[in-house]
């Protein structure tokens, strides 16, 4: 009995060192850049706040979240655009990179981008 509930101990220890892990793995607000972090804004530099992604020269809302199943802090979005006097829609995947990084998924492509601060 004591093996059992000492193993059971230690598998909970396991799940909540994971699920710390997890959490600490968040995507933050703030600047990216897809290369080293520039001293200003450059026509790569993207910016994540309050439920908005602004590009060189458009800016989405991003809207309905959905967490990808199995995918940790992975968030697939549904993005009214503008820009440029234009509007449209797209779809875009969000999700925290290895290294505090973010990984953003389009139709047909994807790019990481370098947390450059807030």
């Amino acid at each position: 009995m004591i093996k059992c509930l000492k193993g059971i101990a230690l598998i909970l220890a396991a799940v909540v060192a994971q699920a710390g892990t997890a959490d600490a793995q968040q995507i933050r607000e703030g600047r990216y850049h897809p290369d080293n972090c520039p001293s200003g804004m450059s026509d790569m530099t993207i910016t994540l706040s309050a439920g908005r992604i602004a590009f060189w020269e458009s800016t989405c809302t991003l809207m309905n979240p959905v967490p990808v199943r199995d995918m940790g802090a992975a968030v697939l979005y549904d993005a009214q655009c503008q820009g440029e006097g234009q509007t449209w829609t797209r779809r875009y995947l969000l999700m925290p990179g290895f290294r505090g990084d973010l990984v953003l998924v389009g139709e047909g492509w994807s790019q990481t981008y370098v947390y450059c601060g807030p």
